[in-house]
């Protein structure tokens, strides 16, 4: 929402503007190692890749060595685009952390930083000479990228433990959310879930192809959807829901219980989720 306020003039996502913003800094590099350098699953970055090279701010080709191989690269529009959006980035973090001091933004970055792992960083070929341009973006020094690559560790994570109930991060927590709350309506179920609405009709159509959910016009608007689990797709939650411990271990077994305590404190904190 921050990152939306900021650079609404761009017509970005916070995931394309991640990708021309690695391209401004590193230059041309390979589809798999922005994949990897922006924290963005393979089919995603196809996609980032596709719209924006729609739009005329990247090219592609093949390299010639290899016809697996997919380099991309800013056109000149591009590199006026990432440049401008990036003057608006400070503005985007200092937001983010309205009401936290420095020492706390500190403490946060660092504990998403171990998290996510990311000294763990492997790029294709081996080490590589940092390339020389004025944009030093310092995205690990970025919350917003700090939270992606966390994330994205999670994410790994949870399709490892719950890989038998066929479901992404995003689906569970729908079923998740209707397991706790039970029948629920559409824009509700958006809300809850932190999922926009366009995604959440999508999630629930899959969903409900596969007879976990159940969807109907509210008999009193019919404007309003109301959604809820079928037996089969409670069951499913149910069993789902006693892995999610495990997941949740997994993702902090980087740290110690007082540092979670202290990364959970900060993330509500800058999630505005009221703190008991």
């Amino acid at each position: 929402m921050i990152f939306h306020a900021h650079l609404s003039e761009f017509d970005l996502t916070a995931a394309q503007y991640i990708a021309l913003a690695n391209l401004l800094e590193r230059g041309t590099c390979s589809q798999s190692d922005l994949a990897r350098f922006t924290a963005i699953d393979h089919t995603t970055i196809r996609g980032i890749v596709s719209r924006l090279k729609k739009r005329g701010l990247l090219t592609t080709q093949v390299d010639s060595s290899d016809a697996r191989k997919v380099t991309v690269s800013l056109t000149s529009q591009g590199e006026v685009i990432a440049e401008k959006a990036f003057t608006h980035i400070d503005d985007v973090s200092e937001d983010t952390f309205n009401g936290i001091d420095d020492t706390e933004k500190r403490a946060l970055k660092y504990l998403l930083r171990r998290v996510a792992n990311l000294s763990l960083e492997v790029v294709e070929g081996g080490p590589q000479e940092p390339v020389k341009t004025p944009y030093q973006l310092q995205l690990d020094e970025r919350v917003g990228y700090l939270l992606r690559r966390a994330y994205q560790r999670h994410v790994t994570i949870f399709q490892y433990y719950l890989n038998e109930f066929q479901l992404t991060a995003a689906q569970y927590i729908v079923l998740a959310t209707l397991l706790e709350r039970g029948i629920c309506s559409q824009s509700d179920l958006a809300r809850h879930t932190v999922t926009d609405h366009a995604s959440i009709r999508g999630i629930i159509s899959r969903l409900g192809g596969r007879g976990l959910l159940l969807s109907e016009e509210d008999p009193s608007d019919a404007r309003k959807v109301i959604v809820s689990l079928t037996a089969e797709g409670r069951a499913l939650s149910a069993q789902a829901s006693a892995r999610i411990d495990v997941v949740s271990e997994e993702t902090f077994n980087e740290i110690n219980e007082a540092e979670r305590v202290a990364l959970m404190y900060l993330l509500r904190r800058i999630a505005d989720i009221p703190i008991a």
